[in-house]
């Protein structure tokens, strides 16, 4: 891992997880270089940096976590092929939603985060 930023959803998910209520503490925010940068201390993630208007942005863990407990939504990311193949899942109580392969962890769990919002916005869990 070359810096802490495969942790931290990318800003434009963490935009639209705000927008359908997300709210936990974050310990960050991407700067316009998109690098992160921590907090001194937490704060909320619908709140802006203490330099100007930069996204918040939670981690990989957060957001999985908040979509079980709150949505009973269960998102999880499966090797197919010895890391270079991944498949992203959404799982709810009548519902199984399964991602393109992906050659890259992250972006099937992205892919699986982009699943899971219709679900709560479109109350199907």
């Amino acid at each position: 891992m070359e810096n802490l930023n495969n942790l931290f959803v990318p800003s434009e998910i963490a935009t639209k997880l705000k927008e359908i209520g997300f709210n936990e503490p974050c310990f960050g925010y991407l700067d316009n270089n998109d690098k992160f940068k921590f907090f001194a201390d937490l704060k909320n993630c619908n709140t802006n940096s203490e330099f100007g208007f930069y996204p918040t942005v939670p981690t990989y863990e957060q957001v999985k976590l908040w979509f079980m407990e709150n949505h009973l939504i269960f998102i999880t990311v499966n090797c197919e092929k010895w890391l270079h193949e991944f498949r992203g899942e959404v799982e709810t109580s009548n519902k199984l939603y399964v991602t393109e392969i992906f050659n890259d962890y992250n972006e099937a769990f992205n892919a699986s985060i982009n699943a899971a919002i219709p679900f709560i916005n479109n109350d199907n869990n």
